[in-house]
């Protein structure tokens, strides 16, 4: 996922930071029985994706995160 296209994306998500590399990872994973804020209780959630970049060899920030393409 560390294409040009992907890192202006990621550049214009976050201003001024200029981003070098750029990865995108998909995850499944089941919501506690109890439910948390931002997700239905009891759930399996498919295809989740979370964006992360960094700058040169830094650390990587997640940048945006969600369901579908971003």
């Amino acid at each position: 996922m560390n294409n040009e296209e992907n890192l202006a994306q990621m550049n214009e998500n976050d201003k001024g930071k200029n981003y070098t590399q750029v990865i995108k990872f998909v995850s499944d994973f089941h919501t506690p029985a109890e439910g948390i804020p931002v997700f239905e209780a009891d759930k399996e959630i498919t295809d989740y994706t979370w964006w992360l970049a960094r700058k040169d060899e830094g650390g990587w920030q997640l940048i945006d995160h969600g369901f579908g393409e971003n």
